[in-house]
């Protein structure tokens, strides 16, 4: 089990714009082809 490749801008777009509209992380990571940790791990990331 390898690292995934970085998210890309769009990918982040898309990420704050499910959170913004209420998604879970578990089904915004289905619904862009990445693991959960990665949403938690980049929303974590943002905050700071």
């Amino acid at each position: 089990m390898g690292r995934e490749k970085p998210l890309s801008d769009f990918e982040k777009v898309q990420i704050k714009g499910y959170i913004e509209s209420g998604l879970k992380h578990f089904i915004i990571a289905k619904k862009i082809g990445r693991s959960q940790n990665v949403v938690s791990n980049f929303l974590r990331n943002e905050a700071d």
